[in-house]
């Protein structure tokens, strides 16, 4: 068996953790053992990453995205990969970059759009906006800068 195929194979199986029993420490070792017989499979970073993140290990999910980026950067899926994981990094900013450059490259991703409004809810929640404020705002706002523009002539106009 050759290494593409023998690499494919535990890749396989390390989706197959994940998807059926949630077996995310297995998928990463299976993952990872694919890695090593082909690096530059960026389907296996991505993967790998998503294993990461649900084991809330936000930092390797961020680095394993970042690298399936690098290796497909015309891969809307990496994108997304990267804002979930910077968004629980609480890198907002750069969550909001990642999911831009996701719906730039498939504008109808519900995926990318979601990870870019948590990016811009969690932003100005995490500096002390009301939730409820936020909310209101936060689907006409272009950019977390944007959003906190509004947030403060809304606060200003509630203090009339």
């Amino acid at each position: 068996m050759s290494k593409i195929a023998a690499s494919l194979a535990l890749a396989s199986k390390g989706c197959q953790a994940m998807d059926t029993s949630d077996d995310y420490i297995e998928a990463i070792g299976l993952l990872t053992k694919a890695i090593e017989l082909n690096p530059s499979d960026f389907r296996y970073y991505a993967n790998r990453s998503l294993a990461f993140y649900r084991l809330n290990r936000y930092e390797m999910a961020a680095q394993d995205a970042l690298k399936a980026v690098r290796l497909n950067p015309r891969c809307p899926a990496n994108y997304v990969r990267l804002a979930a994981a910077l968004n629980g990094r609480r890198r907002y900013r750069d969550a909001e970059v990642a999911a831009l450059r996701a719906l730039a490259l498939e504008p109808t991703l519900r995926i990318a759009a979601y990870e870019l409004l948590m990016a811009r809810k969690m932003a100005l929640i995490s500096v002390g906006f009301d939730k409820h404020d936020v909310l209101q705002v936060i689907a006409n706002c272009n950019t977390i800068d944007d959003g906190f523009g509004r947030l403060l002539k809304l606060i200003q106009m509630k203090d009339i």
